[in-house]
């Protein structure tokens, strides 16, 4: 084991429940935004377009067309509790059309200040909400009561 795994291992044991529930979600959030995932996910993408550009060349019937991204968010109700992890992989998953990679600083500021313990979860949250919806109505010009 690592310096740094044991250090985090006397971390996480020291703190009350709570705190370490939060560390916890903190590096939860961490993870979900690494450049490594983000770099896989590229990689991935690219390999995939470079087996199908042997195919680009030939045409498509409308049938075999590759189908419309829908733009529409997914209906995920919030949960009476929740953590701001937890709200942030259920925009993420109903905000699904948005590039995260654009909100991801106003995202991490507003997480790390409920982290912090500067502000209540409950507000975070609702902070977390206008920003998914309003990167959303800024992207495709509607709002998603529409």
């Amino acid at each position: 084991m690592s310096n740094r795994e044991q250090r985090l291992r006397e971390i996480l044991c020291s703190l009350p429940e709570a705190e370490a529930d939060s560390l916890l979600d903190y590096a939860e959030f961490l993870l979900m935004r690494a450049p490594q995932k983000q770099l896989l996910q590229t990689l991935s993408s690219a390999a995939a377009g470079a087996s199908m550009a042997g195919l680009s060349s030939m045409p498509v019937p409308l049938s075999e067309a590759e189908p419309a991204i829908n733009i529409e968010p997914a209906n995920i109700p919030r949960p009476e509790t929740e953590t701001i992890i937890g709200a942030v992989k259920r925009l993420s998953e109903t905000y699904h059309m948005l590039s995260k990679d654009k909100m991801l600083h106003e995202t991490a500021d507003l997480v790390g200040q409920s982290m912090m313990g500067t502000r209540d979860t409950v507000d975070v949250i609702d902070d977390l909400e206008r920003v998914f919806r309003r990167y959303y109505e800024k992207q495709f010009g509607l709002t998603d009561s529409s």
